[in-house]
């Protein structure tokens, strides 16, 4: 669907990228190797869409202070295959974007 398989990067070359980027050692996360089987592990008769979204390769989330989260958006309830149109409901014309349900 337009995404290339991704590259496995070492920890140092995480980093690296993040500070590229300007992301600071203390806000750059990074995976378990077991996230995705934990995620497919979960019963989907409860977790179906929840399995849904956090299989995704592109979020977008949002926290407040607390560290609540308060907006969450993932590529496939976008719109625009192909190519995505991230604002296509115009969720993103005020910050933090709005969640459409």
């Amino acid at each position: 669907m337009g995404l290339k398989k991704g590259k496995v990067l070492t920890h140092e070359q995480i980093i690296a990228q993040g500070m590229r980027y300007g992301i600071s050692p203390t806000d750059s996360y990074e995976l378990d190797t077991t996230y995705a089987s934990y995620i497919i592990g979960l019963d989907s008769s409860l977790y179906k869409n929840e399995k849904n979204n956090h299989l995704q390769p592109l979020q977008a989330l949002y926290f407040d202070s607390t560290g609540k989260l308060i907006s969450y958006h993932v590529n496939c309830s976008v719109g625009g295959f192909p190519n995505l149109k991230w604002n296509k409901f115009g969720v993103f014309n005020q910050f933090p974007p709005v969640n459409r349900t």
